[in-house]
């Protein structure tokens, strides 16, 4: 315990040696922030994750979680951001607590229920192949997407070839469990054709996004959709292991 009280107190005193105003965002804040890694999968393509720049604070994909850091200042604990954000046309300004509980651990008194964790570059990469996390999917949402995404993988990654009939039968499964979720069943399917459209482009970004920023792309999203993929095995082989 002691040990780690000298830790928090180390990075606390790297980061300024008083209380004074700075301009802007802490070093030490900097990054994507998440409950947990189900809750950072992704987190580099996810509007709705907790991410702290030197410029702003943002807690969801909404304008009112946009939030301008002015200044901080050091505490005992951690840091108080002075901070300006635009809601219902109105201007507004106000301070939040973040307390520093570990090297890559937060809390943010007056919102976060629990504890952060620092998102890392392994919680982006298992999100290769899935939707950003969600707290209330819709049935057959996940399924489209993943689909979705492996159809669109040779587009970055021209060596690797899909199964396109059976990603195609996994979309629409996908979309026939969303239409069954719907009372009006008739209707439904008309809703469920626009719902596996609005998957697949945003598969394309998501995918775009990944193949830029995730080291090894194309040998990573084997690990999801090859032969013993976590996602939906079978869908992707490498070209090279066609041949004769």
């Amino acid at each position: 315990m002691r040990a780690h009280i000298g830790t928090v107190a180390a990075l606390l005193l790297s980061a300024g040696a008083s209380a004074r105003e700075i301009k802007g965002g802490p070093a030490i804040l900097i990054g994507h922030w998440g409950s947990s890694a189900a809750a950072c999968r992704g987190h580099h393509r996810n509007p709705d994750i907790n991410q702290i720049t030197k410029e702003y604070w943002s807690s969801c994909s909404g304008t009112a979680c946009h939030k301008t850091i002015i200044s901080h200042r050091r505490t005992k604990n951690g840091f108080v951001l002075k901070t300006a954000w635009r809601v219902a046309g109105e201007d507004k300004e106000g301070s939040f607590t973040f307390d520093v509980l570990a090297k890559n651990v937060i809390k943010q008194r007056e919102y976060f229920g629990r504890p952060k964790r620092r998102c890392t570059q392994a919680d982006a990469i298992a999100g290769i192949g899935l939707s950003p996390p969600d707290e209330d999917p819709s049935p057959g949402d996940q399924t489209m997407f993943s689909a979705a995404y492996a159809l669109a993988v040779p587009s970055v990654c021209p060596h690797l070839k899909v199964d396109e009939d059976a990603a195609k039968e996994r979309a629409e499964e996908g979309k026939n469990a969303w239409a069954k979720s719907i009372p009006d069943h008739n209707a439904s399917h008309l809703d469920a054709d626009s719902i596996l459209r609005f998957q697949e482009k945003e598969a394309r970004k998501a995918i775009e996004t990944d193949a830029k920023e995730l080291p090894s792309f194309c040998a990573r999203v084997l690990s999801a959709f090859g032969e013993n993929g976590r996602v939906i095995p079978g869908l992707i082989v490498s070209k090279k292991r066609l041949r004769p």
